[in-house]
């Protein structure tokens, strides 16, 4: 892992952690460029990876540029959307029993 990486990720999954309660789940929406690095950061600030849900994506525009403004924006590149969005499922581990 990149040094710094996860630097802004990891306080706020700190926080977290200590607003829920022990068993306490969350969902988290992102998208699939982010995912790996987000979930790293919350299972090291101490959540449970739990599972992953994915929600199909049917588009081909990346989001890069304002619908036809082609010719204004004529030097930025297009970055195709990924075909799914995943979200994660984290919980707050149990007490040792």
């Amino acid at each position: 892992m990149i040094a710094g990486t996860l630097s802004p990720i990891l306080p706020r999954g700190q926080l977290a952690l200590r607003l829920l309660q022990p068993g306490g789940h969350f969902f988290l929406a992102t998208n699939s460029l982010l995912a790996q690095l987000v979930f790293t950061a919350l299972s090291e600030a101490g959540f449970e990876f739990r599972g992953q849900m994915i929600r199909l994506v049917r588009t081909l525009r990346g989001g890069d540029r304002p619908k036809h403004a082609e010719a204004e924006f004529a030097n930025v590149g297009s970055l195709p959307r990924g075909c799914y969005e995943p979200g994660g499922l984290f919980r707050k581990p149990l007490p040792p029993a």
